[in-house]
């Protein structure tokens, strides 16, 4: 088992978790009783072991992306370390939890899980991608039209009784099944950016400053840097 980074292992041993653990069912409540006023059709239940494990998650990210060297310069500048550390949990959390209690009970996300699961059925079944590409061979020749019934289509192009004969295992030419896979891909990923993206603009969190004091937050980062 590999050693945890220093950020994650700090976390754990700072004081901080204490006042984790006693504030996340109240952040959580707050955040909730907010969301479910824009989507009352949704429930929202999670188990404050899982909540507290959120907001440590969160702090850890918090602190690995503040110490990266990019930040180097800002991080010297007073005050701008603790507005970063106030601003990243929150918008952390809340994509998160939006995520994991609204986005994947709607019926959208369930569409683009079906949508996944042709992706991943799709990526090991060859003879099914081998049906699929007589199909698109035939209607890029034959200039089908796109936005209409593919009615005329040969019932012959793809003979059941054929494949069933042959024993032998289809294979799809493998230009064609990474066309397919990636294209899938593509409408799943921008479907979903577009639909998260919608959901996302009425987010909300509580300024987590109400719980969590600029100087606990120095104490962290300070502490942090001394290890």
């Amino acid at each position: 088992m590999t050693d945890q980074p220093a950020y994650i292992k700090f976390i754990e041993k700072s004081p901080l978790v204490f006042k984790i653990k006693k504030v996340a069912p109240e952040i959580f409540a707050i955040w909730k009783k907010h969301m479910q006023k824009q989507h009352p059709a949704y429930q929202c239940n999670a188990d404050p072991n899982t909540l507290v494990q959120d907001i440590k998650d969160s702090f850890n990210s918090a602190l690995e992306s503040l110490f990266k060297d990019s930040r180097k310069d800002k991080r010297n500048t007073p005050g701008w370390a603790i507005g970063f550390i106030l601003g990243f949990v929150p918008s952390n959390l809340a994509t998160h939890w939006l995520y994991e209690y609204i986005y994947n009970q709607t019926e959208e996300y369930k569409e683009l899980m079906a949508l996944k699961a042709t992706i991943l059925y799709l990526d090991f079944d060859q003879t099914t991608i081998s049906k699929i590409e007589k199909i698109h061979k035939y209607l890029i020749d034959n200039k089908a039209y796109i936005h209409k019934d593919c009615e005329s289509v040969d019932k012959n192009v793809i003979s059941i009784n054929k494949f069933m004969k042959n024993k032998e295992k289809q294979h799809a030419n493998k230009n064609f099944s990474n066309l397919l896979i990636k294209y899938l891909e593509k409408i799943m990923l921008e479907k979903h950016e577009h639909i998260f993206n919608k959901i996302s603009e009425n987010n909300y969190f509580p300024k987590i400053d109400q719980f969590f004091s600029d100087n606990e937050i120095s104490d962290l980062i300070k502490n942090f840097q001394e290890i």
